[in-house]
């Protein structure tokens, strides 16, 4: 229906169900989104018309992440931010641990779920860890209690987040072209699971869930505005970077 569609302004395709399925879609879909559920407008400001992360700071921004069959979105969009500030500030962290909040942040509910402001007031009290200290291992929707040591049995070191907080609509953009990519949410809709390029806007089907992704850029194609969002659904899935 999508594909052909003359006024579509994206692209859908059929996943092997080793990459993803419906029921791992939604599955994957674990956070609570508060407020409203408006899209956020660009705003008309004396920012460039088109903007990419990547492209501002070449290098700095780590891999896309998988979360596997597990509700851990609101865990990875934490990590993810994390690690993308702390690696445009030149802090040389890698990776930063999906699985420490998944399996310690008691406040959320690991693979069943979580919640923005829970694991944003976690991970500015307690802090997260690498993830070469405590790599994830929930893919399988499987939690393991809160580690005391990292997995080689050294002292695990938490980085603590130093100033949280939401970000107005009006304000996105210029946080963003500021001081780097941060947690965005939304409600996903079962055609999103089929995306594979262009402008996604929505077509048919029900609700999936509340989902958290990383924003990283913004731009402007034949008049329509878009964000530029880093999924946590694996390399494969989605537009290629």
């Amino acid at each position: 229906m999508v594909n052909n569609d003359p006024n579509s302004t994206w692209q859908a395709y059929q996943y092997p169900s080793e990459i993803i399925t419906l029921a791992k879609a939604r599955q994957m879909c674990g956070t609570e989104i508060s407020g409203g559920n408006d899209i956020a407008p660009l705003d008309s400001n004396d920012l460039p018309v088109d903007f990419d992360a990547r492209e501002r700071w070449p290098g700095k921004l780590l891999p896309i992440h998988d979360q596997g069959n597990c509700g851990s979105c609101w865990a990875f969009a934490v990590a993810e931010t994390a690690e993308h500030r702390l690696s445009i500030l030149g802090c040389d962290y890698g990776a930063m641990s999906e699985q420490d909040l998944v399996s310690c942040d008691h406040h959320d509910k690991g693979c069943n779920g979580g919640a923005e402001h829970h694991s944003w007031e976690w991970t500015h009290t307690h802090g997260i860890a690498t993830s070469e200290c405590l790599p994830y291992h929930s893919q399988s929707g499987y939690v393991q209690t809160c580690p005391k040591k990292c997995y080689n049995g050294s002292d695990i070191h938490r980085v603590k987040a130093k100033k949280i907080g939401s970000i107005k609509a009006k304000s996105m953009q210029d946080v963003l072209f500021n001081d780097g990519p941060y947690e965005v949410a939304f409600t996903v809709m079962e055609d999103f699971y089929y995306y594979r390029s262009g402008i996604y806007q929505y077509k048919a089907g029900g609700t999936l869930g509340g989902h958290a992704v990383v924003l990283i850029g913004w731009g402007v194609e034949n008049e329509i505005p878009y964000w530029i969002v880093q999924n946590s659904w694996g390399p494969k899935w989605g537009e290629e970077v």
